[in-house]
């Protein structure tokens, strides 16, 4: 392997981590420190990957879509993350 060859799969591994912790903090949000019980939050994301739609997904269709993703309308306008997880930059986990 080539040195720039390498270097860019390295990067590309540490852009794969950098996701994989933004997923995991944005879950963890999600089910602990949301506006949502944490019941309720586990209903929600069970029902949406029967649907196969990601956490990310679904809050990116909110408000528009909230009564077809079984939110209230309530719900959706409480269902504000972070600005820390609107950007998928290296930073967004803190």
């Amino acid at each position: 392997m080539l040195p720039s060859e390498e270097s860019t799969a390295t990067e590309q591994v540490q852009m794969e981590e950098m996701e994989e912790k933004r997923d995991i903090a944005l879950w963890y949000w999600f089910l602990f420190e949301s506006n949502l019980s944490t019941q309720r939050a586990k209903t929600l994301l069970a029902d949406w990957q029967k649907r196969d739609l990601s956490l990310e997904d679904v809050l990116a269709r909110l408000p528009q879509e909230a009564n077809s993703l079984g939110l209230t309308p309530q719900e959706a306008r409480q269902l504000r993350p972070p600005a820390s997880f609107s950007s998928k930059a290296p930073d967004a986990v803190g």
